[in-house]
């Protein structure tokens, strides 16, 4: 009988720690996929040098000192953002900026800011698996430490500004993004000998009380890329709309994003502008490669389709430096007004003779 129960009770520790191990095995959040179930970490990055500025916090959570103990500060939420932008390859790049003036921005060669405030901060309760929990605490212990038995909801609520550095016009305004509750276990919330995790040894994980600064570095680590994808989804389906009320769109249509390249390359781009297009320019890594003038370009009168202005240009052999990343970038003037874009490039030298000694 003995054998019975022990073997009965050891099928039901493995059925509990599959269950336990299940949402890290779930299939991929909703968020991180396109509208046909691609990653958005695989789409091609938006064609933009990207700011980020530093978080602003809603005055609410400025007030509770154990919110901003929780999310870290501003600063880490701010540079969680941006590695978390850079790993889903939202952008051609993407860095930290000091301050959230668009002059800075545009000093920077930045072709957008983004304006982040913090919204909305966690709070704990139980979940629904802390029966689980329970159970394993009771058979295995250690067990139960694995168990995703608290939820911190809603998770990290933010919203943000996109700004023209070249004008210093706002495109968007108000924007969220969102990443829901966040499930953690007692590791994810606590530290190895850590009070906490004596405590363990007397009661289930759920009703220890979380280390703040742990859990908040795992609420962060889980937020940032559904965070980073909203914005990605943001930037690649509405933005575009929103240029062409401001002033222009510029897409560039070759080479691709991210793409590799040997020696030289063609580039070739599309200008819809709401005003007639004057001046135009592709510069490599800071070095001008091609300028067209305003008597270089298509006269204003062929350019005019519709109501819009559009214009097709294309430069063959542009040359590429021989390094293994470098910046293109496409300049285009509407009416006195700048409008820019970014594409990141991996260069590879081409082969060659040798030179005789």
């Amino acid at each position: 009988m003995r054998r019975g129960a022990g073997a009965r009770t050891s099928v039901l520790v493995a059925c509990a720690g599959l269950l336990a191990l299940h949402p890290a095995c779930s299939s991929s959040h909703s968020a991180l996929v396109d509208e046909n179930d691609r990653p958005l970490r695989d789409v091609e990055p938006v064609a933009y040098r990207i700011a980020v500025a530093p978080f602003q916090v809603d005055p609410a959570i400025t007030g509770d000192p154990k919110a901003l103990t929780i999310l870290r500060g501003p600063q880490d939420l701010q540079s969680d953002l941006v590695a978390a932008l850079a790993e889903m390859d939202a952008s051609s790049e993407v860095f930290a900026l000091r301050s959230a003036t668009s002059y800075d921005a545009y000093r920077e060669k930045a072709d957008l800011l983004v304006l982040p405030r913090l919204e909305e901060m966690s709070s704990s309760r139980r979940s629904d698996r802390a029966l689980l929990s329970s159970l394993l605490w009771f058979t295995t212990w250690i067990g139960s430490l694995w168990v995703e038995d608290v939820i911190f909801g809603p998770g990290i609520v933010i919203s943000y500004e996109l700004i023209d550095p070249n004008t210093g016009a706002s495109l968007a305004g108000g924007v969220k993004a969102r990443s829901g509750d966040v499930n953690l276990s007692f590791w994810e919330r606590n530290r190895a000998f850590s009070k906490g995790f004596f405590l363990t040894l007397i009661m289930p994980p759920f009703l220890v009380e979380e280390e703040q600064r742990t859990a908040g570095r795992s609420i962060a680590h889980r937020s940032a890329p559904l965070i980073a994808a909203q914005i990605k989804s943001y930037l690649l389906k509405s933005l575009p709309a929103r240029e062409m009320e401001l002033l222009a769109q510029v897409q560039i249509q070759s080479p691709r994003n991210g793409s590799r390249v040997r020696g030289k390359t063609s580039v070739q781009f599309e200008i819809i502008a709401k005003r007639p297009i004057t001046e135009a320019r592709i510069i490599v890594n800071d070095e001008l490669r091609k300028a067209w003038t305003e008597a270089e370009l298509p006269p204003v009168a062929n350019q005019e389709q519709g109501g819009l202005y559009r214009c097709s240009l294309r430069e063959e052999g542009i040359e590429l430096p021989p390094s293994t990343k470098c910046l293109l970038r496409v300049l285009v003037n509407v009416a006195g007004q700048w409008v820019t874009r970014s594409i990141a490039l991996k260069t590879e030298a081409t082969s060659g003779m040798a030179r005789s000694p």
